[in-house]
């Protein structure tokens, strides 16, 4: 499913391939989209060896998505798409036993299987073909990262209101511009954080939501999410990063904001780091080489049946996710007709109703009315609240936004909020 310059999501018959990821290993399991979630959960036991009722999975976050608890779902109601990543999470251990080498590292008699006599330059160059050299300090895929001051303000105000006692993500909603990244809006879906954990839910304006993004030219260009202040990426935020920039391109970006603590006990401040992986880090994972190690949970696992993987001029079975990493720049000037003024959706102590839009018609009611309405979470509200439809009322009102005239949804949208 593409968000901007593509009709929305169509029924699908064919198969799809998901990337199920764990701290044991990788598998790519393929399921209809009429399929369901048990039927996921049985090809993943055959795959990994893992138990169905064992399994925990999710998408982009530890614990467990409450799609996939629902076992008789199917793979199209939980919107999973070709080559999404899935996170399997479980106790114990129920590791298959280890595969055969690979020929580049099985010493001579791989070797002779593949040919009897070598010559150097040919030897050399099958060594090459089946070695991996990780390379750390690489150049990020995109250049800058611009985000709108509103939108940032209004993600890290909350986690400050609420005194991170809760985690939180969303995704950040722009364009591609060159290797530059311009954020207009953060979507925050639909969500149930803890201090420890987050988990997101099922999100029943998904449709709406791509129809609004289409309808102001935006896309999903990023990830941006809450956590607590530690040392350097986790080898999840480094995978689950490596997955989002398989999906959505390699210029998609990741942020985490984090609370750090004052010094000589001041007051805390907030700290907006924005990174990327690297393309190689990318292509590793899309061919499954990349997982969590159980048993080193601060590094990157290799799989080394596939390929010899050479690290610092070392041979390596796990990789710091440093080597991964790769830092942005990022400022928060970046200018949007398309403002963030108007309450957040889905957040658990706010729940929107039409008196947040009287608050909003009536708080910026000395501007012209097309441009109180060139908020983004104020369309996204409209549409999703039921007061107008997402294909037949949105791109008209879009429209007269751009044009600086909404017509007769003047008076409409006023009578919603109580001023007609």
């Amino acid at each position: 499913r593409r968000v901007h310059g593509a009709p929305l999501m169509q029924r699908n018959t064919a198969k799809i391939i998901l990337r199920i990821v764990s701290k044991e290993g990788q598998a790519r399991v393929e399921v209809f989209p009429t399929d369901t979630v048990l039927r996921l959960k049985t090809l993943i036991l055959e795959a990994l060896h893992v138990p169905i009722a064992a399994q925990r999975l999710s998408r982009v976050c530890e614990g467990e998505d409450a799609d996939f608890a629902q076992e008789r779902r199917t793979i199209e109601q939980c919107r999973l798409s070709h080559g999404q990543q899935i996170f399997l999470s479980f106790e114990g251990s129920y590791a298959p036993p280890p595969p055969a080498p690979s020929p580049a590292a099985a010493g001579q008699g791989a070797l002779r299987q593949v040919k009897m006599q070598w010559r150097l330059d040919e030897y050399l160059a099958y060594v090459a073909q089946n070695t991996i050299e990780v390379k750390g300090n690489q150049p990020a895929p995109c250049s800058e990262l611009k985000v709108n001051r509103a939108a940032a303000a209004s993600f890290s105000n909350y986690l400050m209101a609420t005194n991170f006692e809760i985690l939180r993500c969303g995704f950040l909603l722009g364009r591609f511009v060159g290797t530059t990244v311009e954020v207009d809006a953060v979507y925050e879906p639909p969500q149930a954080g803890t201090r420890g954990t987050l988990e997101l839910l099922p999100d029943p304006n998904q449709t709406k939501v791509d129809a609004l993004c289409h309808e102001l030219g935006l896309a999903r260009v990023g990830f941006i999410y809450s956590r607590a202040a530690r040392e350097g990426l986790s080898p999840g935020e480094v995978l689950r990063a490596a997955a989002m920039q398989n999906q959505y391109g390699k210029m998609f970006s990741s942020i985490y904001v984090e609370r750090v603590p004052g010094e000589q006990g001041g007051q805390p401040t907030l700290a907006f780091e924005p990174f990327q992986v690297s393309e190689q880090c990318m292509s590793m994972v899309a061919d499954e080489l990349l997982s969590l190690d159980p048993t080193a949970p601060d590094r990157i696992k290799v799989d080394t049946s596939k390929k010899e993987v050479v690290c610092e001029k070392k041979e390596c079975r796990n990789i710091d996710p440093v080597m991964f990493q790769c830092t942005l720049r990022i400022t928060t000037d970046h200018q949007t007709q398309w403002m963030t003024r108007f309450p957040i959706e889905n957040r658990p102590d706010h729940p929107l109703s039409t008196e947040d839009l009287r608050i909003h018609l009536q708080q910026y009611r000395s501007e012209p009315f097309w441009r109180r309405l060139s908020d983004f979470h104020l369309l996204l509200f409209l549409v999703s609240f039921g007061l107008f439809d997402h294909q037949t009322d949105l791109p008209h009102i879009v429209n007269g936004i751009r044009h600086n005239d909404v017509g007769d949804y003047e008076l409409l949208i006023s009578s919603y909020a109580g001023l007609g």
